[in-house]
């Protein structure tokens, strides 16, 4: 809390205060969660490169794990200030969504892998008519594409409980602007990703090639994605892209 003398004072608060941070144990679920690439494991030696990620409609926070590669050499060992963290870790566990329960201080954060593993800079929640829950993201880096989320639950108003784990089933899309469509990443569906891939675990895993196999438009770095309150338009910024000479970025709608 900032006192009105411009000072940062920590507020005592037992009921909600906790800190969440590389060290924490995070659950790993979704379509990608127990498999051989994630090592079968059911928690992650916690989170890190946390970008702005976004607030659900039942009231738990997104963090997306953002620039996760510049925290592993090419070793895949850690750097980048973490060399007093433990080392047994898998670098496919960093990438992913991570939601929190903020009034439950007690409850165990999870990496929601339906999600899909990039570069996460926020994701932009909405409900869709039909009730489903709509979310929009971004993949932070130059050349890569623009994705969204559709569950196959229907979204609870009046029962929180019910919502804890709609982020877990569902269908991942990518953005094909080109040609105006949203383009469906699924294993059983698309065999350009079953000559490539060999579960959708993988294909969650490695977004950022198999969303280029179905048509994924390359961006000028996805950031920002905001859906309007009024007619529910989707806004996205894009930064820039030095490759292509594009130094100021622009919005699209």
């Amino acid at each position: 809390m900032k006192r009105t003398n411009g000072e940062w004072q920590f507020v005592e608060d037992e009921r909600f205060n906790r800190r969440v941070d590389a060290d924490t144990p995070v659950k790993i679920s979704g379509k990608a969660a127990q498999c051989q690439s994630m090592g079968y494991s059911e928690f992650a030696k916690g989170t890190l490169a946390n970008c702005s990620g976004g607030v659900t409609p039942w009231g738990t926070v997104l963090s997306g794990e953002e620039n996760f590669q510049d925290y592993f050499t090419s070793e895949n060992v850690w750097e980048y200030r973490w060399n007093d963290v433990e080392k047994d870790f898998n670098i496919n566990h960093y990438g992913w969504v991570v939601e929190v329960n903020p009034f439950d201080k007690n409850s165990v954060p999870v990496k929601r892998t339906s999600l899909g593993r990039f570069r996460h800079e926020n994701v932009a929640i909405s409900i869709s008519p039909k009730g489903k829950v709509v979310a929009y993201m971004g993949d932070d880096k130059v050349n890569e594409c623009v994705y969204k989320f559709i569950s196959h639950k229907i979204y609870d108003k009046n029962d929180r409980s019910k919502n804890s784990d709609i982020l877990d089933e569902g269908d991942l899309y990518v953005a094909d602007f080109e040609n105006g469509k949203w383009q469906l990443l699924d294993f059983e569906a698309r065999e350009e990703l079953k000559k490539e891939f060999g579960s959708q675990a993988e294909v969650l895993i490695h977004c950022d090639k198999s969303s280029k196999l179905v048509g994924g438009t390359e961006c000028n770095r996805p950031e920002d994605i905001e859906i309007s309150p009024v007619d529910n338009s989707v806004f996205i910024a894009f930064t820039n892209n030095s490759k292509r000479d594009d130094s100021f970025g622009s919005i699209i709608l």
